[in-house]
């Protein structure tokens, strides 16, 4: 996605693809003590620094783009639209 999670803000700037993904781990005390660490779902892009070089985030942020000109000038079918061109 183009927001996806942080450690010190919450939230970042996403966008990267997926070979410069680094994902969240959950740090307690197995993770401590065993080294049993277990990954979530979440990722972060800070580490390689690939922020925004993914094509399908600028593929969705130039669909929601087309949708909101379309809207403003009134177009029934602006969604209609703005999904099929994406």
């Amino acid at each position: 996605g183009v927001v996806v999670g942080d450690i010190a803000t919450a939230v970042t700037l996403g966008g990267c693809p997926e070979e410069d993904r680094t994902s969240l781990v959950a740090y307690d005390d197995l993770c401590a003590s065993i080294g049993v660490c277990i990954p979530s779902d979440n990722y972060t892009c800070d580490g390689s620094g690939g922020i925004m070089r993914s094509p399908t985030a600028w593929i969705g942020i130039f669909g929601f783009l087309l949708m909101a000109i379309l809207l403003t000038y009134k177009i029934r079918s602006s969604f209609i639209i703005s999904i099929g061109l994406v």
